[in-house]
C-alpha cells in the first residue's frame, strides 16, 4: 500500500518528531516516559494501518471490465494473453523526463 506523493512530506515529518521525541527521553534517562512513548507510537502505528486498510478496502471500484473472451475468427494456438498492470503513476506524475531520456537515446543511434 502506498501514500500519494503529497502526503508523504507530512508523514516524514511525523515520523521525524516521532523519533526525535523517543532519542531525546533516551538522552535525558527517562525510561518510564520511554516506554509509555514506546507503546503509543506503536499503537499508533497499528491504528494507522488499520484505518488505511480499510478505507482502502472499502471503496467501491466501479469501472468496466471486459470479458475475457478470445475472438471466434482467431483460432490462436490454445492460449490467452492476459496483461496484468499493478501499479499506476499519480495524477501529477509528469512523465517529461523519460520522454526526453528516450529521445537522447534515440539520436545516439
Amino acid at each position: 500500500m502506498t501514500v500519494h506523493q503529497s502526503r508523504i512530506r507530512t508523514f516524514s515529518i511525523v515520523l521525524f518528531i516521532e523519533i526525535a521525541v523517543f532519542i531525546s527521553l533516551i538522552w535525558y534517562n527517562r525510561y518510564d516516559i520511554g516506554f509509555i512513548f514506546i507503546v503509543l507510537c506503536l499503537f499508533s502505528i497499528l491504528l494507522g494501518y488499520y484505518s488505511s486498510t480499510v478505507k482502502l478496502l472499502s471503496t467501491k471500484d466501479t469501472r468496466f471490465v471486459p470479458e475475457i473472451i478470445r475472438k471466434k475468427e482467431d483460432l490462436g494456438d490454445g492460449h490467452t494473453a492476459i496483461v496484468y498492470f499493478t501499479h499506476g503513476e499519480p495524477e501529477d506524475y509528469n512523465p517529461i523526463g523519460w520522454i526526453n531520456q528516450f529521445r537522447e537515446f534515440d539520436q545516439q543511434k
